[in-house]
């Protein structure tokens, strides 16, 4: 999700543009978004698909992600566009100040994901929030922690505008 206080622009997806090219796009425009006077970028990340490699051998849609890259990383040189296509690949170019939210027990975004983020950006000097929720599933489904989840988005927001 991304803020940008002063427009709203919703990128036409194409019929061939498919989730891997959504995510590897979403990350390499994060990377080339310089914070200005005119409009400053932050960025809420939660349960964020990082690494196509991890959803293959880890998430619980292991079908689907074979099916999106027309066959399993580790054969017919698909490797090549799993990592390619995974927004971690490119987490050394981002310089958006970013929030992680994520789920300990997250069957379809394994935590792992929110790790390799937290510390790529972290590594990098980018201005990085990590939190992980202690429950399983893809977000919190007791009414405290979801109000704890959206209590942190809107503290990040109102954190970051000027």
């Amino acid at each position: 999700m991304l803020l940008n206080r002063n427009h709203n622009q919703w990128r036409q997806r194409s019929p061939d543009f498919g989730p891997h090219q959504e995510n590897a796009h979403r990350t390499r425009s994060l990377s080339r978004r310089k914070p200005s006077r005119k409009a400053e970028t932050r960025t809420l990340a939660g349960a964020p698909v990082t690494n196509w490699l991890d959803q293959y051998n880890l998430a619980d849609f292991t079908a689907m992600v074979r099916q999106l890259f027309q066959g399993a990383p580790y054969v017919k040189g698909n490797m090549k566009a799993y990592v390619e296509q995974s927004p971690i690949t490119y987490a050394g170019q981002i310089t958006t100040p970013t929030l992680i939210l994520c789920d300990t027990g997250d069957f379809r975004v394994p935590i792992t994901e929110s790790y390799e983020l937290y510390h790529a950006l972290k590594d990098n000097g980018v201005e990085v929030h990590f939190f992980a929720y202690p429950v399983g599933g893809h977000f919190p489904n007791d009414p405290v922690r979801q109000l704890d989840v959206y209590r942190r988005w809107v503290d990040w927001i109102a954190g970051h505008l000027h």
